[in-house]
């Protein structure tokens, strides 16, 4: 008897417990305000916090070929990356090449050989990268920019119009050189309109 006694006096506040959230949260509603959890705060502080404290960092790519390509495309899947102090990083990707094109050089003699097989070895340059690609001869290259001479400006070589491309880190990715035709010659080959119609010819 004594323990249903107690248990039939907690009764009423376990009913209490239980309706006393419900109630609030209704009335809540009724009055338009939307509950909030600490942890929706928590998530909603620490994205203000990362959208302010955002440090941008300038990546000079130069070269569009193999290494150049390949050091664009890593960096550009690369996510959450953050400082010591842990902000948050946003990498500002600049690939420069003379080209239009990306030339896979080991086709190049098949090609030559079979010229149905020439369209197969180009594709657009910075493919698959978020870089900004930049079509330039650059003319140096110093401690915190790269100075580059954009092909639109025609062969006159006026140092006004040279462009600067700061950058926090610069990769030089510039490749080899190969006899011709097995790599492009000059700037007559610098679209891949031109270079195909090289690799025909031969």
């Amino acid at each position: 008897r004594g323990q249903t006694r107690r248990v039939a006096e907690m009764l009423p506040l376990l009913l209490i417990a239980c309706v006393a959230p419900l109630y609030c949260q209704e009335v809540g509603r009724a009055k338009g305000f939307q509950q909030r959890s600490p942890r929706a705060s928590i998530l909603r502080r620490f994205r203000a916090r990362s959208e302010a404290d955002v440090v941008n960092k300038n990546v000079v790519v130069i070269g569009g070929s193999f290494g150049g390509w390949t050091v664009a495309r890593k960096l550009s899947k690369m996510r959450d990356l953050r400082t010591k102090e842990g902000d948050p990083v946003k990498l500002n990707l600049t690939l420069v090449d003379r080209m239009d094109y990306f030339e896979f050089t080991p086709g190049v003699l098949r090609a030559l050989v079979e010229p149905s097989n020439i369209p197969k070895i180009h594709g657009r340059i910075g493919l698959g990268t978020s870089a900004n690609v930049r079509r330039g001869v650059v003319v140096d290259v110093g401690d915190e920019e790269v100075k580059m001479r954009p092909l639109d400006m025609g062969p006159e070589k006026d140092e006004d119009k040279i462009q600067s491309l700061p950058f926090d880190y610069c990769v030089l990715a510039t490749g080899a050189k190969y006899a011709t035709p097995i790599r492009a010659a000059g700037p007559e080959e610098w679209t891949c309109e031109d270079r195909e119609k090289v690799l025909r010819r031969n």
